[in-house]
């Protein structure tokens, strides 16, 4: 029984990183162009913060 759970934990693990990567990606897709790398990161840091 304790690998089943191993499993799920996993599972639930990596469902929640993918979720907050595709919650990133969303934010990111919708402007293509970063004028600099601190742009990006600001961005990135505020939809973080409002996930």
């Amino acid at each position: 029984m304790q690998a089943a759970e191993a499993v799920r934990r996993l599972i639930y693990t990596r469902n929640v990183i993918e979720g907050f990567n595709r919650q990133l990606r969303k934010v990111t897709k919708s402007k293509t162009v970063f004028p600099t790398d601190n742009s990006l990161l600001k961005m990135l840091y505020l939809a973080m913060m409002d996930i």
